[in-house]
């Protein structure tokens, strides 16, 4: 396995100040984060349960809707 060269910061001209750019992250949780929690702690002992009746309810096979037979229509 060979090991690639370190790229010269000084030759290299796609590593130059005005290429950079600072971009800070905010490491702060969202006040939704602490809307969502606060919901999840009242379902504390009923977490799984909970979680598995929504995916049931979302997974669950819809029923069809109604087909028009052809001629009945009306008018």
């Amino acid at each position: 396995m060979t090991i690639a060269p370190a790229r010269d910061t000084l030759a290299d001209h796609l590593i130059t100040p005005e290429n950079a750019a600072l971009l800070p992250i905010d490491s702060q949780p969202s006040p939704l984060a602490a809307v969502v929690l606060a919901i999840a702690e009242k379902w504390r002992p009923h977490r799984s349960l909970a979680a598995s009746y929504q995916f049931s309810a979302a997974f669950e096979a819809a029923e069809a809707p109604p087909v028009a037979r052809l001629g009945s229509a009306g008018a």
